[in-house]
């Protein structure tokens, strides 16, 4: 992952496991071009990604929740999944046994999160558990 989210991650508090620890989690500097127009759409985090997602190739796979950094990617033809996609992949590949907690703590961050609720009223990733009643109860905004 790119130097800025791991950066990001690092600053997010006692709740965000640090990454730094995963043997298998590479940092990747990464040095963002002066583009004042996609800087000022994207966080630091999000257009790090990005382009590290870009110099890694077609093959690579951006894992990416932010609204405006998935629309990005998208105009780059970037391969992309978010957090519930990975979570589901992870279930189906046989590296969880259950998802429940999983959604319980995706829950939670929607609740936190306005922007996180805002992406998962499109975002396919949540299409298998868009119907479970805790994701409708996280995901319900009453106007």
């Amino acid at each position: 992952i790119s130097g800025q989210v791991m950066d990001e991650l690092a600053a997010g508090g006692p709740d965000v496991p640090d990454v730094g620890a995963c043997v298998w989690i590479e940092r990747h500097e990464v040095r963002l071009p002066r583009e004042p127009d996609l800087l000022s759409m994207l966080g630091a985090g999000e257009a790090s990604a990005i382009f590290l997602a870009m110099k890694m190739g077609p093959s690579s796979l951006l894992i990416l929740d932010d609204r405006m950094g998935r629309r990005v990617a998208g105009l780059h033809k970037l391969r992309l999944t978010g957090t519930a996609g990975v979570l589901l992949k992870a279930k189906r590949q046989g590296l969880v046994d259950r998802l429940k907690p999983l959604i319980d703590c995706l829950t939670q961050a929607i609740a936190i999160d306005g922007r996180f609720r805002d992406l998962t009223g499109a975002e396919r990733d949540f299409d298998p558990i868009r119907s479970d009643p805790r994701f409708v109860a996280a995901t319900h905004v009453i106007v």
